[in-house]
């Protein structure tokens, strides 16, 4: 299995992280996306990839960790980009859904100016894969239309839309433009409606699975703290969905992510 979004990086993990990446191995998860979310994540990811083979790192700013991105902060992202362990940008991407809590310094902006700053940040980062031909890592939340607007501009650039939430129509479009579909934990719960459709429709070329661990977890995991074994609840789920068995699952999501990111 390829966990394509996971963050061992973090201090959830800081007491026992070599005895859950064992584990995790021993569970048949044999590559590891781990991604970032701001400088000294990305930092954190690519140490993570050169102690552990089976790790990849994704070096990237999300849109609601904008505040001390500066110039400097982007020439270190450029040269994270060219390190060798390195196999992704992200996460990048828009999510308005939280804009009203946003802070700069001590200064609530106005949500149309962190619209366009989170648009402009992944913008530029969705030009540094145009030029360096890697993929992306996107996280999109409560913004669709201006996600797509983006992804289209930038034509040659391919990558995966992370814990998607959004609809099959809209699943089918990022499909359209070569993107892939990233199924996390999610798709274990009874109500969620629109991951199921959508992991149920989408051809299995243009899937990928993740746990968005520890951020995220399954539904019998609820109140404790996951990692990349999650994903033997999320396959077969999808299994189901799909009439097929967990081994194919489980063969198509691997060489899928194996193509967009080795």
């Amino acid at each position: 299995m390829f966990d394509t979004h996971a963050h061992y990086d973090t201090p959830e993990y800081d007491a026992d992280r070599a005895e859950t990446l064992r584990f995790v191995r021993d569970a048949g998860v044999l590559h590891i996306l781990n991604v970032s979310y701001d400088m000294t994540s990305s930092a954190r990811s690519v140490a993570l990839a050169e102690e552990y083979p089976f790790v990849r790192a994704a070096v990237g700013v999300h849109p609601l960790y904008l505040r001390d991105f500066d110039d400097a902060a982007k020439q270190e992202l450029q040269a994270l980009l060219r390190h060798p362990s390195v196999v992704a940008a992200g996460e990048c991407g828009l999510d308005y859904y939280a804009l009203k809590k946003r802070r700069t310094g001590d200064v609530v902006l106005p949500e149309a100016d962190v619209r366009r700053q989170q648009r402009e940040v992944f913008a530029w980062q969705l030009q540094l894969c145009a030029q360096s031909g890697l993929p992306a890592v996107v996280h999109s939340v409560a913004a669709a239309q201006d996600t797509l607007e983006l992804l289209r501009a930038y034509p040659t650039v391919r990558g995966v839309m992370h814990g998607f939430s959004y609809s099959v129509e809209v699943a089918m479009e990022c499909v359209k433009m070569g993107w892939r579909i990233g199924i996390g934990t999610g798709i274990t719960r009874p109500g969620a409606r629109k991951i199921r459709q959508v992991a149920a429709k989408i051809p299995i070329e243009a899937m990928l699975i993740e746990t968005d661990c520890p951020y995220q977890v399954t539904e019998s995991m609820r109140g404790q703290r996951g990692d990349s074994r999650m994903l033997s609840e999320i396959v077969p789920e999808i299994a189901k969905l799909r009439g097929i068995s967990p081994e194919e699952v489980v063969l198509a999501t691997t060489e899928n992510a194996s193509r967009l990111f080795f």
